[in-house]
């Protein structure tokens, strides 16, 4: 008997909505392993020309200067407003028609869109074939493209912006599950975690892209020049020239006992543990591993869209702030050594991340398959989450009760 399928659908436009997949696929597979489930690519289903702008598109319009206004007053325009990310959705309504012919004739237990675009393709899969649709944000904000009829679940922090009237109704209606963003188990397993250094240490990030780390490279050069009794860790993800060329200027300048040059980091968890403070962008990864790490996050950069939001909520927590010159960046600096600024996470369910999306996800669909329609109200209850125990919860059906 084969088993129902349980898509995620993430997209290669950031690295976050990967993350966010790959981690909650671990966790579904140990959590539910009567499902058969699958992460997979939005853009693969995607036309060449509709894959280079989800790729590539968004890049240069948030990233070039001449074009990043323009794209952040689109973008807000479009996720605030129900009507017009209605609209925006049929955009993707291709992506939808090529999922629904690739699933038409399995058993597919439902769908969970890990990037506005997925959701898009999604809602309009989901007109040709039934299934349960979840949608997960990766940032701290819920916007229209998430709140698209016929989504049956959104999955966000308790700290989010809810950007849309939608999302405000279903907000107020009870109708989002705040279960936190979803970052990898690794940061609530201690025993794989570095212990912390004597040094005062900065880790530098830009995400797995590292977009517009170069455009800061010199006020950071400037720092690790001028702040000699700090350490550091770069890290370049993705971006080869980007780390050659901090690696060049480390030899040069002999820095190579205070800095340590890395490229994609695959231990988050034990670089964070080991710093104090972390200077770069607020992409949705980079938000949701300093927020379980509880370390303060300095932001030097905000991309048009989402970060905004990001940065905007964290600044909002005492989590980070957002700094426009080097005299603000040395200020918020002293006032981490100083102890003048320490941060206090908000939020019960926050903490718990990746396990507490993963087990409701599976509450939600184990409901929807198992109970009719005519008793709708009817749950499954499971062991509560504990950290780091997200693997090893099992569903156990309540009795059932009549309404």
């Amino acid at each position: 008997m084969k088993r129902p399928i349980l898509l995620l659908l993430s997209a290669t436009s950031g690295y976050g909505h990967v993350q966010a997949g790959m981690s909650l696929a671990r966790s579904l597979r140990k959590l539910v392993p009567e499902w058969d489930v699958r992460h997979e690519n939005l853009c693969d289903y995607a036309s060449p020309l509709q894959r280079w702008s989800i790729e590539r598109l968004w890049q240069a319009a948030s990233t070039w200067p001449g074009f990043r206004s323009v794209y952040g007053w689109l973008h807000r325009w479009v996720v605030t407003d129900d009507l017009l990310g209605s609209y925006f959705s049929r955009l993707y309504r291709p992506i939808g028609d090529r999922l629904a012919e690739r699933y038409a004739q399995v058993d597919v237990a439902g769908v969970v869109a890990l990037h506005p675009g997925a959701a898009c393709a999604a809602v309009w899969w989901k007109r040709r074939q039934e299934f349960y649709l979840g949608v997960v944000a990766t940032d701290l904000v819920v916007h229209s493209l998430q709140v698209l009829p016929g989504v049956d679940a959104i999955f966000a922090d308790c700290r989010s912006v809810f950007a849309c009237p939608a999302a405000v109704a279903r907000k107020r209606e009870g109708r989002i599950n705040l279960t936190g963003l979803p970052v990898g188990h690794a940061f609530f397993d201690l025993k794989s975690q570095a212990a912390k250094t004597a040094a005062f240490h900065v880790v530098v990030s830009f995400g797995a892209k590292a977009l517009r780390a170069a455009w800061h490279l010199p006020t950071l050069m400037k720092l690790v020049s001028e702040q000699t009794s700090l350490t550091f860790t770069f890290v370049c993800g993705h971006d080869r020239r980007l780390r050659a060329r901090v690696e060049y200027l480390v030899r040069q300048r002999n820095w190579s006992k205070r800095v340590e040059v890395v490229g994609f980091a695959r231990n988050m968890p034990e670089l964070l543990r080991k710093a104090d403070v972390v200077i770069g962008k607020a992409g949705g990864i980079s938000v949701g591993e300093v927020l379980a790490a509880c370390k303060p996050l300095l932001i030097i950069e905000v991309l048009p869209g989402q970060e905004e939001y990001n940065a905007q909520v964290l600044e909002a927590v005492g989590a980070g702030r957002v700094l426009r010159d080097y005299v603000q960046l040395l200020e918020a600096l002293d006032d981490v050594r100083n102890g003048t600024w320490r941060i206090d996470v908000v939020g019960s369910r926050s903490a718990s991340g990746i396990a507490a999306v993963s087990m409701e996800i599976a509450e939600d669909i184990q409901g929807r398959r198992l109970f009719t329609a005519a008793r709708p109200n009817e749950r499954i209850a499971s062991t509560r989450l504990g950290l780091p125990a997200g693997f090893k919860c099992q569903i156990v059906p309540m009795s059932k009760t009549s309404q």
